[in-house]
């Protein structure tokens, strides 16, 4: 699938996910030239396609549009607990707005063709886009100059940056300790809490009692305990890759050639950047489902081709439900136990690649 390319792009978006739509414009959906605006004044115009945030659609509904010939794309960031959360707001753009598309980043056998997935629209070689109107110098520079920003963040963070210089195996993203309490405990106490299932909070209450005792937050054992608690298929989705992100970081900080940098407000670039020619960055797939595609698989696409690793816990190709993710438990508790066996920790960096590799062929195969 591919989206017509029209002359008229507007995007409403909040800053913190200008990088993220720029990406996908420019590598998904092929756009050449994109204005970003909050001022739905300027998006009153026919025959025109409007990537519209979550975020906004409140704001969108409340405008008195003119036209309605509008092609509009809503990404749910977060897939169906997004879904649920802006259900409202989505239906009454849809009695608007026939040309409406709900694009998931997951695969899950629930909300039946009521979206389209990222997949679907094939990810380009290149870039394609040329222009970009409506925000920053410094986030058009950030994005179109990638060089001028890798050199401006390399000297910001010296000395630490000088440790990437070298070869390494990167992972950058929610996994350690303190990332996965956190987690759980907005699970538990967030507004969107009342979208989860009972069972999904009694599961994070229990884990996070352990992690005040043990002082760490999982074990293999927990990967087994998911199927005694009856969450919905995201959620058992999300839960689980909460638990292989934390054991497989938790081991791999083991190895001299590994290094982790988790999910903070430290602006320290690892992923947004072409400075680092040494590092192989690792991609254990996103935490809101199982597309091929999402900002971190397309950010590697851009920057590391050839430079990083994908650990594919679960297929893209196929729709999940509780029966066959629970199948899949097993094959990833076998994953880990091979893992634990290698444990060279002074290897190089090419001898810890090869083993992820295989290991990888393992899930595939299996």
């Amino acid at each position: 699938m591919s989206i017509v390319t029209k002359d008229t792009n507007f995007i409403v978006s909040p800053d913190n996910r200008i990088y993220e739509y720029l990406l996908f414009c420019d590598f998904v959906f092929k756009k050449k030239t994109i204005f970003f605006t909050k001022d739905l004044n300027k998006l009153d115009i026919n025959n025109s396609t409007i990537f519209l945030d979550v975020k906004y659609l409140e704001k969108f509904n409340k405008y008195q549009f003119k036209n309605n010939n509008f092609e509009i794309y809503i990404f749910l960031w977060n897939s169906n607990i997004d879904y649920l959360n802006f259900e409202n707001e989505i239906n009454l753009i849809k009695k608007k707005f026939i040309n409406l598309k709900i694009i998931f980043l997951s695969n899950f056998n629930i909300q039946k063709n009521k979206y389209l997935l990222l997949d679907d629209f094939p990810l380009s070689k290149s870039g394609y886009l040329k222009n970009i109107k409506g925000i920053s110098y410094l986030k058009k520079i950030k994005y179109k100059y990638p060089l001028i920003f890798s050199i401006y963040n390399f000297i910001k963070y010296l000395p630490r940056s000088l440790n990437f210089l070298n070869e390494r195996l990167v992972f950058v993203g929610l996994a350690d300790n303190e990332d996965v309490y956190e987690a759980l405990s907005y699970i538990i106490n967030s507004p969107k809490s009342i979208f989860r299932s009972d069972e999904m909070k009694r599961y994070c209450q229990m884990i996070l009692k352990e992690f005040k005792t043990q002082k760490s937050c999982f074990e293999l054992r927990h990967l087994l305990k998911i199927s005694d608690f009856n969450m919905h298929v995201d959620e058992i989705y999300y839960i689980l890759n909460l638990i292989i992100r934390n054991l497989l970081i938790n081991y791999l900080k083991n190895f001299k050639v590994f290094s982790f940098k988790n999910k903070s407000n430290d602006a320290f670039e690892l992923l947004k950047t072409n400075l680092y020619k040494k590092i192989i960055h690792l991609d254990v797939g996103s935490l809101s489902g199982n597309s091929n595609n999402y900002p971190r698989s397309i950010l590697l696409h851009r920057f590391y081709k050839k430079k990083s690793i994908r650990i594919n816990f679960f297929d893209p190709n196929v729709t999940y439900d509780n029966k066959i993710l629970k199948i899949q438990i097993n094959k990833i508790i076998s994953f880990f136990d091979k893992l634990y066996k290698f444990n060279d920790y002074d290897c190089n960096l090419y001898q810890l690649k090869h083993q992820l590799v295989e290991l990888n062929n393992f899930l595939i195969k299996n």
